[in-house]
């Protein structure tokens, strides 16, 4: 019984290692190379974003310093104005500090797919090379 099994264990590991190679799995450059181009727009537009924050930031320092202008020039209706310009520039803060969080993430979601990329480009263009067997 052992013999029987041994011999139909050894013949079918025979035919395994005597049998034509497979060709590894390879990866699809077209689906990769779709992928890197969608990122792209992703890109510009986080960069376009990041310099339009320095100005939303000034923006917001120009209104603070405005309702403080305001407020020293003490007219009939300051605290009604200076009220609305610091929610104004709460909001303008805000919408920085959610937007720098926002940028930051696209970038590091899109560099780190990019460092991915560029880590496994060395093994997939040696796997689409022929085999130099000299």
């Amino acid at each position: 019984m052992t013999m029987a099994f041994l011999t139909i264990l050894f013949s079918i590991s025979l035919r395994f290692l005597l049998s034509a190679p497979t060709q590894a799995p390879r990866p699809d450059i077209i689906k990769v190379a779709a992928y890197a181009n969608s990122l792209e727009p992703m890109l510009k537009f986080s960069e376009a974003g990041i310099s339009q924050l320095t100005e939303l930031s000034e923006m917001s320092t120009a209104v603070w310093d405005l309702g403080e202008s305001v407020r020293i020039a003490n007219l009939t209706s300051t605290p009604i104005i200076v009220d609305e310009l610091e929610n104004l520039y709460k909001s303008l803060t805000d919408l920085t500090t959610q937007l720098t969080g926002f940028f930051a993430a696209i970038d590091g979601a899109a560099g780190s797919d990019i460092w991915f990329m560029h880590s496994v480009e060395r093994p997939v263009v040696r796997s689409y090379q022929p085999w130099d067997y000299a």
